[in-house]
């Protein structure tokens, strides 16, 4: 039998948390060692295979240590150290011997049963926007918690609020969400984060929470508190300790330390916003606010905009730093146009309308469905840490949608096709959400991934050389200057060192993004059979180009021309036509026979007008368009605003053959 020993602490769930991360350390650093707990929140250590059952109270013959971190967070004023690592720190002292943190998170466990089913259905953040009365510092404007969400399902991400309604807690609530405040506990809390996307919130026991579940995190926190005693980053200081790993899903932490003469080099610590609110320790805001429509809450808080919360939302695989805000970012939605949350009217604005499809809760938590008993294993496991992590999509919720029949089987189609991504400048972010998102939504079995970089940024191509060496991708072409879009098009379309072995092509810009339907493959071929047979070979969102009488000259001239005569606005033929339908850019299908019967693209197609001009090529070589994707239904196409060069359109009067240059965008 081993040593036994009481480990005790009886302070808010957060610190349990942050808590169960010592306890785990010491159990596999010192195995033998037989630990009990006794602390408030029981529920948080169920399942939890380095303890024995926990108790209620000390037993004789058993030595108890009551942990601490009081004199930590003077401490933290000098020297940069983590939340988490005081446990270690106290104990190491009570023991006399050295606790080191081995992992930089807590250490919590759902059953199996609850791991393989969801409390809600579909995906979704997972947000609290309250938090507890005797800390209002720590509390952000509700006003701008509802813009957040309201921008944020622009893109298609849905939200399920939580948080406790005890006595002394302000759960301000949002419209636009699943709201199950009041309703859930600890228990409940670790199970819909566990299947979350992620996770925003203030600084409280949800953050701690998420890093212990490898779960994305915003944390909005404003300057009470001192960024490294909480965020969960990688940061240069080691807060955790020097031997310490990093965290495998590091989190994003708004501060803003250093930004205000109260916070100008360490957390304020102060409680409560106003006098108003009774504080035996009389530890009010220097710096209160209003937000515009009653809110008072801190001024550092004020700074964080809901842009901000965006831009970190739609950070994630992003590098690990941990800057202060900065100035408020341009955050553009998926049709393209610039969102500016602005200054806060006055008057509440209008509910927004809810979404398409909101999640719903399943029965789970109802008693109707059985399950399993929580319990705690008696042995102790070694957590595998080692294992590579998935590769996934933290940036939209997709719509789950009834599956259809597997039209990619058909001979049409011939089970496989070859998705072609073009990725262009220091814009990682959009790289990464652009092909997580087809990684997510289509079958290694059913695709090809081939991928041509121009002029694209380090942390691009050490992200594509690890889905190279995970086999996620197939081809990957790099220009180290920018070749422009039509002359990288052809390089992944005439390789005859690896040629494209599909009957279909499927061409995505990398600001294209796969998040508005998870079944988009299986609809765009049933949408390729059922229209093959009237001569469709393009498929993209319909768009119209008049043309110029120099582009019709030069038509004429290209040796793909068959005197096929041009189109009238409604897509008929008309020897007085001069219309183009085409298939918008960013995204679009095209049977692989076509582009070599037309040689698509064409060599002397410059940047801009190539999209028109090969649906021109498609159109002489005897084939039309068909429709799919109208209303970026199923592809949202143009997800940030223009970026790089613009020229003069192909064939236009101030053209030449390989483009002119006309301006850049920024």
């Amino acid at each position: 039998m081993g040593q036994q020993i009481l480990l005790t602490h009886d302070r808010a769930p957060g610190d349990i948390v942050c808590m169960t991360a010592c306890v785990r350390d010491l159990a596999l650093t010192y195995p033998e060692y037989e630990i009990h707990v006794n602390t408030t929140c029981k529920s948080l250590w169920k399942n939890n295979p380095h303890i024995q059952r926990p108790i209620a109270k000390s037993v004789p013959g058993i030595r108890s240590y009551r942990l601490d971190y009081g004199k930590y967070i003077r401490e933290a004023n000098i020297h940069p150290i983590h939340f988490v690592s005081t446990f270690h720190a106290d104990l190491s002292e009570k023991l006399g011997r050295p606790v080191p943190v081995l992992y930089p998170h807590g250490d919590l466990h759902l059953s199996d049963w609850k791991k393989q089913n969801a409390p809600v259905d579909g995906r979704y953040w997972y947000i609290i926007t309250g938090g507890k009365s005797d800390f209002t510092c720590k509390i952000w404007s509700a006003a701008k918690w509802q813009q957040t969400v309201d921008i944020l399902r622009q893109f298609d991400i849905r939200f399920v609020q939580d948080g406790a309604l005890f006595k002394g807690h302000i759960q301000p609530p949002m419209s636009g969400v699943l709201n199950v405040v009041g309703k859930t506990n600890l228990r409940d809390m670790m199970w819909l984060i566990y299947h979350a996307d992620g996770v925003i919130c203030h600084v409280t026991v949800a953050m701690h929470m998420a890093a212990a579940l490898h779960k994305p995190c915003v944390v909005i926190a404003g300057g009470r508190e001192h960024w490294w005693w909480e965020a969960y980053c990688n940061v240069p200081e080691k807060t955790f300790g020097q031997q310490c790993p990093p965290h495998p899903i590091p989190h994003r932490f708004l501060h803003t330390i250093g930004r205000l003469p109260c916070c100008e080099c360490k957390g304020c610590w102060q409680n409560k916003v106003s006098p108003m609110e009774r504080d035996k320790a009389k530890m009010y805001c220097k710096m209160p606010v209003q937000d515009g429509r009653g809110q008072l809450y801190p001024r550092c808080m004020d700074l964080i905009q809901p842009e901000h919360v965006v831009e970190a939302v739609m950070s994630y695989y992003k590098s690990n730093t941990l800057p202060p805000i900065g100035e408020v970012p341009r955050i553009v939605r998926p049709d393209g146009k610039e969102i500016i949350a602005g200054t806060l009217s006055q008057k509440p604005a209008a509910p927004a309308a809810p979404p398409d499809r909101a999640p719903q809760f399943l029965n789970l938590f109802q008693n109707t469905v059985q399950q399993p008993p929580d319990y705690a294993p008696t042995t102790v496991r070694q957590p595998n840490l080692a294992k590579p992590l998935a590769v996934v999509n933290p940036f939209v919720g997709l719509k789950h949608t009834p599956a259809i029949a597997d039209a990619i089987k058909n001979p049409i189609i011939g089970g496989h096709v070859t998705i072609c991504v073009l990725m262009y400048g220091a814009y990682s972010f959009l790289h990464k959400q652009c092909l997580n998102a087809i990684l997510s939504t289509t079958k290694p079995e059913q695709r090809a991934i081939h991928v041509a970089c121009n002029e694209v940024c380090d942390e691009t191509l050490r992200y594509l050389s690890d889905m190279r060496d995970q086999q996620r991708i197939d081809k990957v072409i790099v220009n180290r200057t920018n070749k422009k879009k039509y002359p990288a098009m052809r390089q992944l379309f005439y390789d005859m060192q690896d040629p494209i072995k599909d009957k279909w092509v499927i061409w995505f810009d990398d600001d294209s993004v796969a998040n508005r339907d998870a079944a988009w493959l299986d609809k765009l071929c049933q949408k390729i059979v059922h229209d093959h047979a009237r001569g469709a070979r393009l498929f993209g969102a319909e768009v119209y180009w008049e043309l110029t009488a120099n582009q019709v000259n030069w038509i004429r001239s290209r040796p793909w021309y068959r005197n096929r005569l041009f189109r009238t606005r409604r897509g008929h033929e008309a020897p007085n036509g001069k219309y183009i339908q085409f298939a918008a850019g960013g995204f679009w299908a095209l049977s692989t026979d076509v582009i070599r019967q037309a040689g698509i693209p064409d060599p002397e197609i410059g940047h801009n007008g190539g999209a028109y001009m090969i649906a021109e090529q498609v159109w002489q070589a005897g084939y039309c368009n068909g429709g799919w994707n109208s209303k970026n239904q199923f592809i949202c196409t143009s997800a940030a605003a223009r970026r790089g060069l613009e020229e003069h359109h192909t064939g236009t009067a101030a053209w030449q053959p390989g483009g002119v240059f006309k301006k850049m965008h920024s």
